[in-house]
């Protein structure tokens, strides 16, 4: 897998498991897990025995990569044995290598954006208190002090 050939084409796996089911003719297995020292890898799909068709999900990841963050790329095997459609599902492989990155700047923006219209309103969430819950504590405070006003001889 390193691309190595010096050393007599042996590839030495930590641990590799996998479990299927068939039926009708077609076996599923959903839990393909094979560590290396520098990489794993998981896979999930089908394999049409009578067909003699895939489609099955590899994902090998370089786990050193990016600072040691990982690298994950999917490759989808479709179609019949003698010429599979092999592709690398790249979309996948942006949202399972930098998920973590995705999520942190949505919550980034999120929270820009509601001190932003905080602002915009004159409101602070207190302690605990989200931004919802804040303008409604302002909206009822304004509505009592507004009947105060109206109650008042």
């Amino acid at each position: 897998m390193r691309g190595d050939t010096s050393g007599g084409g042996t590839t030495v796996f930590d641990e590799m498991s996998a479990s299927f089911a068939i039926s009708g003719g077609v076996l599923r297995n959903d839990d393909f897990a094979m560590a290396l020292p520098f990489a794993s890898a998981s896979g999930a799909g089908q394999i049409d025995l009578g067909a003699q068709r895939l489609d099955y999900t590899f994902t090998p990841r370089a786990l050193q990569a990016r600072g040691g963050k990982g690298l994950a790329v999917p490759v989808r095997l479709v179609g019949p044995w003698a010429k599979p459609d092999i592709r690398v599902d790249l979309a996948a492989a942006v949202q399972d290598t930098y998920q973590a990155e995705i999520e942190a700047a949505k919550e980034t923006a999120r929270q820009k954006a509601q001190d932003k219209l905080g602002e915009a309103l004159g409101v602070q969430p207190g302690e605990g208190q989200d931004l919802k819950e804040a303008v409604k504590d302002k909206v009822e405070q304004e509505l009592l002090k507004g009947l105060g006003r109206l109650l008042k001889p």
